[in-house]
């Protein structure tokens, strides 16, 4: 959850003006939210002289007494003499209504100052001074302080205590990441050091910053929070805006159960889920006093579990392969788990498509992204192109740009200016298209960011309109953002775009392009549908959202990794909240950054992502066994291993049990179906560095029946039944930001074998008769496993020792040379690598024997 913290005003105000407001979670545990601080400066109690407390103290007795006479009806023309004392006179009433408009303002939240007046009168009636004294609550109030308080927030050393959302056994909510600062809306420097993180110009570091925030995880369940400390005074006319990320880390799994009930920003006073337990304001005036403690509201979110299942990796797949050797004559196999896949080229494409209002703020994000991008594939040796599409009535791009040698082409891209309309569906159509034209890149490497308002009234690769009547002061057919509140009433965005979309598509196939024109030309009057009807047709607006959506969606189903991003703001009001809505709704509800597509580009898998894989077994017909754990290499390079039992840990110099990038533990379960090892990933996975695990497998129980056993698929990407070198492998996926995602498979490569009667070596080529009844291919095919499924991947396999050549699909088919075995050398159970050599010594007796014994048979018999 990015909760980003407002000091300054906001839309609406709450009892002392501190709101924090945050987006419901779009999938299972992310939530983005904002918490703001507002202007109101609430008294500070203070202590003066005991003169001073004395005065306070008759004046409270004072207002009481007339409180009481007040309240005895109304007062009579002339009071009785002898009771003038018991009665309020004109000054006590003037005073009490005085000081009851003045505490009415106050509780207003108004910002009111009561200053005394010096002068010759006030020494003749003390009173007077006095009670204005008391209306000030005892404080000297000047002009100055006053514009200082107008000018200020808080000011430096003000502190924010803020707990993460935690309740004893129902829901915990860890922080992720301290984000951003903006001032202004502009965004400091942000430098780290520990679990402190500290804000400022370009040069920030621990001895100048403008703010701080030092993180306590020391108790993650109650106690972990941060103090974000202020460095100077917070304006009130440049709110100071601090976004981090909570996730909430044990979700429930009922399947379609609904839990927590969405605030945004805590005005519905709703009963949890609390992103946060309290964020507490520990405020510090103009005048350098401390104030009195004040609370933010407290927002909400929640969730719903679909099915009881986690949601598939978004915006693409994660890339990775399986591969596996062909069977050498001992019948080793060796297998290799490559993350991303071992077969891809390290190139990626990214194109960016940027609507004419994209701010400049959002820009120097987009190239500071371009920036480390850059750093990683220089540091790397891997290939980044970049495509930039500016729209505005039409798209306009300039190709593909290498990043590493044409940055500052890129740069002047992404910097130009253009103007008038807004053709999102223009857009989105031609960053698609390049995307589509490069198929030297596999999909899962390209992406493809679009930037906009939403505010969209035409479509097509050339601009297009509807000739859409509606009466304003008088009959009207333009196309314009306004048509959306000419339609619907306002400008609001509707309460379930799925269903607005699916109603849209449906009068679509109606209407077609019966009413289109192109934009900027003069409709035909036969063009123009009937203005008494105008909710009866699909406007421009309409038409332009509705085929923006169908283009994004297609890119998205091409394996592309997809992201939309809103030019305003989540919680910033906007004139047309359709457009941003529409944004969100692309975006699947999450809020996008540059820094969190940097990541996802760079990154296949983070840190806590797993690997199982269960060694290759069909009962009763064959049996892989884990031999042993060969090396993990990082882009190519082998870490160092250290082995300690049934574990490995890899990394650098000496890794060990506190020390390890990747760590790989075996289970050896029934040696048959249960037989698995699960890797685990302690590092984010570059998709820039390959990460490769390799390992030996053996088939124990080989066939002795003559015969060809299964068809060789180096990479399972042709779906052969069986011999699987493994039953299966699954991917336990997380992403940049600690999302985890349902389980993917790898592919399932397979192997193959031919024993042949008689003593003929490894290398020979046999033709068995085809059986087409049988996918693993061989008269003796092997059995079990399916098709993988999950992301678009691949898969290969490697083999130790000389290897035999695969059996490949043919027609005649005719099998390249295997690992051929002798039935009389064949070992039946058991570890065959000790056994080798005897076997094949006793083989070779044997047969020697048997044809001395025919000989001096034969020679007997003659």
């Amino acid at each position: 959850m990015a909760l980003p913290i407002f000091l300054g005003k906001n839309r609406r105000r709450l009892p002392g003006d501190l709101r924090m407001m945050v987006q419901n979670i779009p999938g299972r545990d992310r939530i983005t939210g904002v918490l703001n601080m507002g202007i109101i400066k609430h008294y500070r109690r203070m202590s003066g002289t005991s003169a001073w407390v004395q005065s306070k103290r008759r004046w409270m007795h004072r207002a009481m007494n007339l409180t009481i006479h007040m309240k005895q009806g109304d007062l009579t023309p002339c009071t009785p003499p002898g009771e003038g004392k018991e009665r309020a006179n004109s000054v006590d009433k003037a005073l009490y209504l005085s000081y009851e408009a003045y505490l009415e303002a106050a509780k207003e939240q108004y910002h009111c100052y009561a200053m005394p007046i010096g002068s010759s009168a006030g020494e003749s009636y003390p009173w007077g001074p006095s009670f204005v004294k008391y209306l000030a609550d005892g404080k000297t109030v000047s002009f100055e302080d006053i514009k200082n308080d107008i000018l200020y927030a808080v000011d430096r050393d003000s502190t924010v205590e803020d707990y993460m959302g935690w309740v004893k056994d129902d829901y915990n909510f860890d922080l992720k990441s301290i984000d951003r600062l903006t001032v202004g809306g502009r965004e400091l420097s942000k430098w780290k050091d520990g679990n402190t993180v500290y804000f400022g110009n370009e040069d920030v570091n621990a001895a100048q910053y403008r703010f701080k925030v030092e993180y306590d995880p020391s108790d993650k369940e109650g106690g972990e929070h941060f103090i974000w400390t202020m460095n100077e005074a917070v304006k009130n006319n440049e709110p100071v805006q601090l976004t981090y990320t909570v996730k909430l880390v044990n979700p429930k799994n009922n399947p379609g159960e609904s839990y927590g009930r969405y605030d945004e920003d805590g005005s519905e006073e709703y009963d949890g889920l609390y992103t946060n337990q309290k964020a507490v304001l520990h405020p510090v005036g103009s005048d350098q006093e401390k104030g009195k403690t004040e609370v933010f509201s407290k927002p909400t979110v929640s969730y719903t579990i679909q099915g009881g299942e986690l949601p598939t990796i978004p915006e693409g797949g994660t890339s990775k392969s399986k591969t596996a050797e062909q069977l050498d004559e001992n019948f080793k196999s060796q297998v290799a788990l490559s993350l991303p896949s071992a077969e891809e080229q390290l190139v990626s494409d990214v194109v960016l498509v940027l609507d004419k209002s994209t701010s400049t703020g959002l820009k120097e994000q987009a190239l500071e992204m371009l920036q480390n991008l850059k750093k990683e594939v220089q540091e790397k040796g891997a290939k980044v192109k970049v495509g930039v599409v500016l729209f505005n009535k039409e798209a306009h791009t300039d190709g593909f740009m290498d990043l590493e040698t044409q940055y500052e082409a890129i740069e002047a891209a992404i910097c130009q200016e253009i103007k008038s309309g807004t053709n999102l569906h223009a857009g989105i159509l031609a960053g698609k298209s390049m995307l589509d034209q490069d198929t030297g890149v596999a999909d899962e490497r390209k992406t493809l960011v679009v930037v906009s308002d939403g505010i969209t009234y035409m479509f097509n690769e050339n601009p297009t309109a509807v000739a859409w009547g509606f009466m304003a002061d008088s009959p009207k057919h333009f196309a314009g953002p306004d048509n959306w509140k000419s339609k619907y009433g306002n400008n609001q965005a509707p309460t379930d775009w799925n269903a607005w979309l699916t109603g849209i598509g449906a009068r679509l196939s109606e209407q077609k392009d019966t009413h289109d024109y192109p934009y900027g030309t003069e409709p035909d009057a036969s063009l123009i549908t009937p203005v008494e009807e105008a909710g009866n047709y699909v406007n421009s607006i309409d038409k332009a959202l509705y085929l923006s959506y169908e283009a994004y969606a297609q890119a998205a189903s091409e394996g592309y990794h997809c992201y939309a991003m809103p030019i305003t703001p989540p919680g910033t009001a906007s004139n047309y909240e359709w457009g941003m809505s529409f944004m969100r709704y692309l975006a699947n509800g999450k809020q996008v950054s540059f820094d969190s597509i940097e990541n996802d580009i760079l990154y296949a898998v983070d840190k806590g992502s797993v690997v199982k894989d269960y060694m290759g077994y069909v009962k009763e017909d064959y049996n892989f066994d884990f031999d042993h754990l060969d090396q993990l290499t990082v882009g190519g390079k082998a870490l160092s291993m250290y082995q300690e039992g049934n574990t490995w840990y890899f990394g650098d110099g000496e890794p060990g049990p506190q020390n390890y990038r990747f760590k790989v533990v075996y289970d050896a379960g029934n040696k048959a179906e249960t037989e698995m090892f699960t890797w685990y990933i302690n590092e984010p996975v570059s998709n820039f560095a390959p990460v490769q695990l390799t390992y030996t497998v053996k088939l124990i129980n080989p066939k002795t029946a003559d015969g060809t056993y299964g068809k060789y698929d180096r990479d399972g990407s042709q779906h052969y039944e069986g011999l699987y070198t493994n039953q299966e492998a699954v991917l336990y996926p997380v992403d940049s930001r600690g999302n985890e995602y349902r389980p993917e498979e790898f592919p399932k490569p397979t192997v193959s074998y031919v024993v042949e009667h008689g003593s003929q070596e490894p290398g020979s080529d046999p033709t068995p008769t085809p059986n087409p009844g049988n996918n693993g291919g061989g008269s003796h095919g092997g059995h079990g496993g399916g098709s993988s499924s999950g992301s678009k991947k691949s898969s290969t396999t490697t083999a130790s020792g000389p290897a035999a050549q695969p059996t490949e699909p043919v027609t005649p088919v005719v099998p390249e040379p295997q690992p051929v075995v002798p039935a009389e050398g064949l070992p039946k159970t058991g570890d065959t690598d000790r056994m080798d050599v005897p076997m094949a010594l006793l083989a070779i007796g044997m047969m020697a024997a048997a044809y001395v014994l025919m000989t001096g048979r034969k020679k007997t018999e003659e």
